[in-house]
Parts: structure tokens; sequence; C-alpha cells
């Protein structure tokens, strides 16, 4: 099929159509590594925003084995623009240094037309939730406000537009996951027994004992993390005794990362989720 039929065969009246020859052509280039299952998912989540696969929005990658769809922060203003009631986006604020990637922070507020009037919805990106280190972060090293700025804008759009934008994540919000996933050798470790539930409760020394949940960063950091050691997110939660990860506390934290990373260490070399 030459290439203008393809285009006209993408969309037919409003609607995404996906023809055998393009969905051949996607196999080959943009989605090589896809299952029938996650191209199928793929399609759908391109079909329910209105866009064509082969229009390059909507990109399919792979974290931790499994299918991630990621787009642009381009694509997620546009997602706000067309509902008619965005109402500006500020410049991102920052405070604290790259260097000092502790204190780094940028933040941003998305305004919307709620019931007749203008309401903002800020949302803070920090550094240390989103640099994806040295190796993979060599764009966030060159332009480190950029990056930052864009989880941020992110993060305020999604929470402005909910509706239209959820599920959609930025290529910059996810460097980080891809970096949690990497094929990294851990030595081996002896298999310990698991910690009573009240030792996650406040027990860290390496944090202050904050009591808000988790940051929307911290919760894909988490599940990174669950999806590449094939540890039962059940078990974490009923280790801190929460419902649901997003209820984990940000002192809490560093335990969890820690109880994830001993499970990981204790799988024998391959079976799913170990390393090498």
């Amino acid at each position: 099929m030459e290439e203008t039929e393809l285009i006209e065969a993408g969309h037919r009246g409003g609607e995404v159509v996906i023809t055998e020859s393009q969905t051949e052509l996607i196999r080959k280039t943009i989605a090589k590594d896809a299952t029938t299952e996650e191209l199928n998912l793929f399609f759908y989540d391109c079909k329910r925003r209105g866009v064509h696969p082969l229009d390059k929005l909507i990109h399919f990658t792979k974290r931790g084995g499994k299918y991630v769809p990621i787009t642009s922060i381009d694509f997620i203003r546009s997602r706000a623009s067309e509902t008619g009631e965005c109402a500006g986006i500020d410049d991102a604020s920052f405070m604290g240094s790259p260097s000092d990637g502790k204190s780094f922070q940028a933040s941003i507020a998305v305004y919307r037309h709620v019931n007749g009037e203008k309401c903002a919805f800020v949302a803070t990106a920090r550094w240390d939730e989103y640099y994806p280190g040295e190796k993979s972060g060599k764009m966030w090293k060159k332009m480190p406000y950029t990056m930052l700025g864009k989880c941020a804008e992110a993060l305020a759009l999604r929470k402005a537009f909910p509706q239209q934008i959820a599920g959609l994540y930025s290529s910059e919000e996810m460097d980080q996951a891809d970096s949690s996933t990497g094929q990294r050798k851990r030595p081996a470790t002896t298999m310990t027994e698991p910690r009573e539930k009240s030792q996650y409760m406040g027990n860290s020394q390496s944090q202050e004992r904050d009591e808000r949940p988790i940051s929307e960063g911290q919760q894909r950091l988490i599940r990174a993390r669950i999806t590449r050691s094939s540890v039962d997110d059940k078990h974490i939660r009923d280790l801190v005794n929460v419902e649901h990860l997003a209820d984990i506390k940000r002192f809490m934290m560093n335990d969890v990362l820690e109880e994830i990373s001993k499970m990981t260490d204790e799988q024998p070399e391959g079976e799913p989720g170990s390393e090498g």
C-alpha cells in the first residue's frame, strides 16, 4: 500500500481505522517487541484518544517487560487545550539547585475554568524522584530545569484534566522507571525473616516522619521496582498495612524500597524478576 493510502485509511469520518497493512508496518517499525495482546492494548489506547499509531503521538514502550504508553508534553497540552477550559499555564518556578538534588524542585500551576471560575491546579516535581542517574540522565544534566519543569507540568495537567489525561505520561516522567529496571547485578544476600508491620511505621532513621501520602513519582518508582522484581504488591501493602500503594506514607518510602530490594535479591538466578 502506498504512503498516501496508508494515511487516508488511518482516519475515516473521525474514527481511527488501522488496516492490516498498517498493522504489519507498526509491528515492523514502532512496536517491534509487542506481543499480540500488547499490540491490541496499544491500538486501544490510541483509538480511545483519537490518534492513529502512525501519527506517533502515543508511543509503544516497555518498562519492566510490560507495555507502557508514553507521549510528549506537547500532546498532553493539546488534550487539555481541546476541552476549551484551559485558562493558561504558568512558567515553572524552581527551588534549590540541580547540584543539590535533595532540595531541587519545580512547581507549576495549570488553570482551568470550573463552573465559571478560574481555578489553579498546582503540582511539584522533585529532582530526586525523577532524575534517572548518571548513565541515563544525559539530557537531565544538560537541561535540568527544562526536564524537571516538564515533569511538573505533566503532573499539574493531570490534576487539572484527569478525565482527558489520566494514564498519559511524558517520556521525561518515565526516565527514572527505565533506570530502575536496568539490568544491574546485585550480590546475593542471605534470606531474612520479614519484619513486622509495626517496624514500617516510622523507624527509618534516614527520613523525618512525613505523614503525607507518597507522590505520583514515588508511586511510579515503587511500581517499577515491583514489576522488575515480580514481587506481589499485596505483600507490600500488607507489610505497611495500607489498602492501596497510594496510601503509603512518605516516611515509609525507604523501608518499602529496601524490602522490595531484599525480596529481589532472594530470588534464585533464572526465575522471573531475577537480574542477569
